[in-house]
């Protein structure tokens, strides 16, 4: 979490420079905070009357820096030079913050969330102070909107994960830690691999894996251009990768060709089976579908992510049976997933079984309030109970998660 570095912030662009200011600001682009400060302090001392912006960056040096009194000292100075903005705010909340003082710390980010009320980094902030201060559910809330305005953001997934495990919630907690661990893995993992791609001889197998590691992160758009990069240089080395892609950005079509081409090398690769089965079954091609989710779950018996899959084929194809089975093996697998209580609602609901479709979707939803498709079933459940009310809440809450309310 990094406070803002604004240019132009209360008139720091205008302020008269020999060049030094632009010299700090570009140190600060490169993280040369100590070269920066160095700077700006000369500039601070050279200047009639400094703006309050000067100020400001010569603070945002100091406590990136680790040099958190004197930090509190250029924010105030910042203040009394005439800024009251929330950035300011933030400064000092994180320098009392880091001070230990968590009762000027939490006035300053409540001073923030009052003007800008989904700014990240006081929430953040304002969550590890009510853990210290034992409010484990209320931290849980506010890491949990961090994640919602930055998803992916790894202290927030560390902090959340923490906290979870405080509650009680240990599994759930263990799991988002261990997940927090391999994004930043993974990111550690990408900017080695883009040195290496940086060579004019690197291999397809660099670009290939540059884009897998891309998809682990969810920016496709990086991924597919590694991976056509990777075939470009070697027809086969990313078919896997491009069929996982593509079958992500919705060609389903295209992501079935990839992929038959990938299993034609190797028909015994379970990840290559597996996502030939979900493009099956999203181009409603379900018994081949069934078919190759069953081939995959011969060749990885241990894999739960098959299992919700091959339960959603059955279902399509009015095997109730053999899908409820399925979604109980998910249930007794892992218990914390939502996945199979969602599946045991679907059919239940389709064999007319109304309270234990509720009962196993409201499940669902506890274990994964975000998702919508959970919210639609329980609409579906109310509906035919002849619970209006009911119904129409799951019907805003999904409608609010699709982001297309109707008028």
């Amino acid at each position: 979490m990094f406070l803002l570095l604004l240019l132009g912030f209360l008139g720091l662009a205008a302020q008269p420079s020999d060049g030094s200011l632009e010299r700090a600001l570009e140190k600060m682009g490169r993280l040369d905070y100590v070269g920066a400060l160095a700077d700006l302090e000369a500039l601070a001392a050279r200047a009639p009357r400094p703006a309050a912006a000067l100020y400001y960056q010569i603070g945002v040096c100091q406590e990136i820096l680790g040099r958190h009194t004197e930090a509190v000292r250029s924010f105030e100075r910042a203040r009394g030079a005439g800024a009251r903005t929330w950035e300011i705010q933030g400064g000092l909340g994180m320098a009392y913050f880091h001070l230990g003082d968590n009762t000027r710390a939490r006035s300053e980010f409540e001073h923030v969330l009052r003007g800008q009320p989904d700014e990240p980094t006081a929430l953040f902030y304002l969550g590890r102070i009510d853990m210290k201060e034992r409010r484990y559910v209320e931290a849980e809330r506010r890491f949990r909107r961090v994640l919602e305005l930055q998803p992916g953001d790894p202290a927030a997934l560390f902090q959340l994960g923490r906290v979870l495990v405080l509650e009680g919630k240990t599994a759930e907690g263990e799991k988002l830690l261990e997940y927090q661990r391999r994004l930043v893995h993974n990111r550690d993992s990408l900017k080695t691999l883009l040195d290496l791609a940086a060579s004019p001889q690197a291999p397809a197998e660099i670009f290939a894996e540059i884009g897998n590691v891309y998809l682990e992160l969810g920016e496709r758009a990086k991924a597919l251009e590694a991976l056509e990069r990777a075939e470009k240089l070697r027809a086969g080395s990313a078919a896997l990768g491009l069929g996982k892609a593509k079958y992500y950005t919705g060609d389903f079509a295209a992501a079935e060709e990839d992929l038959r081409r990938h299993l034609e090398a190797e028909p015994k690769d379970c990840e290559g089976q597996l996502f030939l089965g979900l493009t099956l079954k999203e181009e409603r091609k379900y018994a081949a579908a069934r078919e190759a989710l069953e081939r995959a779950l011969a060749l990885c018996p241990e894999r739960t992510d098959l299992l919700g899959g091959l339960a959603e084929a059955e279902i399509q194809l009015e095997h109730l049976d053999r899908a409820l089975a399925l979604a109980e093996r998910i249930v007794a697998r892992d218990p914390l997933s939502a996945v199979g209580p969602h599946l045991v609602a679907v059919c239940r609901f389709y064999r007319n079984d109304l309270d234990g479709a509720e009962s196993w979707a409201l499940r669902a939803v506890e274990r994964d309030p975000q998702n919508a498709e959970y919210h639609r079933l329980l609409r579906a459940v109310y509906l035919k109970k002849g619970d209006a009310e009911k119904a129409r809440l799951h019907e805003k809450e999904m409608e609010r998660l699709l982001g297309k309310p109707r008028g």
